[in-house]
C-alpha cells in the first residue's frame, strides 16, 4: 500500500514538473527571444519597457480576439491572463542579438515631459537609432505546449505605434507568428 502511495505521489510530482517546464522561464525566454530576434534582427539595440505588461487585456476581451484569431481557445487565453498576473523584468526574458536597454516608467515620464512636445527628439538623441520603445507580455502556453499567446507593442513617435496579440507556434524548434490580432494603434 505504501509503495502505491509513493508511486502515486511520484506520478503527481512528475506531471506537475512537466507542466512547470512548459511554462518555465526558459520556455518564456524562447518564445520572446525568437519573436524579438525575428522582428529586430537589423537593430543594434532595442529599448524595452522595464517590466512586462498585459494590463490592457482582460477576460472580457476574449470574444473580440476569438473573432480575430479563430485558432484561439478559452483555455489558452486564460493561460495567457494567468501568466500575466504578475509583471516581471522584461530584460530577463530576452536573449537576443541586439543589445537590450530596459527603460523605467520614471525615465519615460522624464523624457516625454520635455518642453514643446520634443519627447521623441530627446528619446532618439538619448538612445540613438533604435526601433522606438517596445513592450510585451509573458506568454501563455496551450496545454500541449505547441502554441503560445503573447502581447507585443511598440511606440515609435507620437502617432506611430501599435500593439498586437500574437498566436505563436513552434516550427522546427523556432517560435514563429501563426496569426495576429490588433490590440491598439496610433
Amino acid at each position: 500500500m505504501r509503495a502505491k502511495w509513493c508511486f502515486g505521489l511520484l506520478a503527481v510530482v512528475l506531471v506537475l514538473s512537466g507542466c512547470r517546464l512548459l511554462g518555465s522561464p526558459l520556455s518564456e525566454k524562447a518564445v520572446l527571444s525568437d519573436l524579438f530576434n525575428a522582428q529586430f534582427k537589423e537593430a543594434e539595440a532595442v529599448v524595452v519597457s522595464e517590466y512586462t505588461t498585459a494590463d490592457m487585456l482582460s477576460p472580457e476581451n476574449y470574444d473580440y480576439f476569438k473573432e480575430q484569431l479563430p485558432e484561439l481557445d478559452r483555455e489558452l487565453f486564460d493561460a495567457f491572463l494567468a501568466a500575466n498576473r504578475e509583471a516581471v523584468p522584461s530584460a530577463d526574458l530576452l536573449e537576443i542579438t541586439p543589445k537590450v536597454i530596459p527603460i523605467s516608467q520614471e525615465k519615460l515620464t522624464e523624457i516625454f515631459g520635455a518642453p514643446e512636445g520634443k519627447g521623441w527628439e530627446v528619446f532618439y538623441q538619448t538612445y540613438g537609432r533604435v526601433p522606438g520603445v517596445q513592450s510585451f507580455s509573458r506568454p501563455g502556453f496551450s496545454k500541449d505546449g505547441k502554441l503560445a499567446l503573447v502581447y507585443s507593442g511598440g511606440q515609435y513617435d507620437w502617432l506611430a505605434g501599435m500593439g498586437e496579440l500574437l498566436l505563436m507556434e513552434q516550427v522546427d524548434g523556432i517560435w514563429k507568428i501563426k496569426s495576429r490580432a490588433m490590440v491598439w494603434i496610433s
